[in-house]
């Protein structure tokens, strides 16, 4: 008996009718879409002060979620960069335009000259949420992967928003994102 005829008589399972081999697979194959949809995803929330859903992006953990902003004091920009953790956001790195903005968040004064500014040489930092206000003045983007939102575009005036990570499972990424008051306007969805 060859490879080929062994596979299919390993297949056709000898003895059960023909009918109930294709409830088997109907039924094998419902499983696994029903754990393919329950697979946890990470999402990337923007909500304002009151709990408007603004901003709702599907991450991965290695998809870098940069904020940048003017500094209010120092000016110039600065970026932090992060990721998302399971439902925590990770940050990876600071760099500012300008060395005494790099100072300002270097508590041991441990900065870098990169080409594009200062670095701050600090290990991650995880937290839950970042508490922002927007503003003409800090001039707030989001940057999650190849999308960006200008966030004071959005609000069109100041604000405060929490940035969070989220994780949730595939089947309820757009309720998530959706039902809880999504502005579509704003194109923040990401599935």
């Amino acid at each position: 008996m060859g490879t080929a005829a062994r596979i299919g008589a390993a297949v056709s399972l000898p003895g059960i009718p023909m009918l109930m081999r294709a409830v088997l697979g109907a039924i094998l194959a419902s499983l696994m879409l029903v754990m393919a949809l329950l697979q946890p995803v990470s999402l990337l929330r923007v909500e304002t002060g009151d709990g408007e859903l603004v901003i709702c992006a599907r991450v991965d953990a290695d998809t870098p979620v940069t904020l940048t902003f003017t500094h209010s004091m120092f000016g110039g920009f600065v970026r932090e960069t992060y990721t998302v953790d399971d439902e925590r956001l990770v940050r990876q790195q600071i760099v500012t335009e300008n060395a005494a903005a790099a100072e300002y968040y270097a508590t041991d004064g441990r900065v870098a000259s990169v080409p594009d500014g200062y670095e701050v040489l600090a290990g991650p930092f995880s937290t839950d949420e970042l508490v922002v206000r927007v503003d003409g003045i800090g001039n707030h983007q989001l940057t999650a992967g190849e999308t960006n939102w200008r966030m004071y575009e959005i609000f069109r005036e100041p604000a405060q928003v929490r940035i969070s990570g989220d994780s949730t499972p595939r089947i309820r990424v757009p309720d998530a994102c959706l039902s809880r008051g999504a502005n579509p306007a704003t194109k923040g969805l990401i599935v």
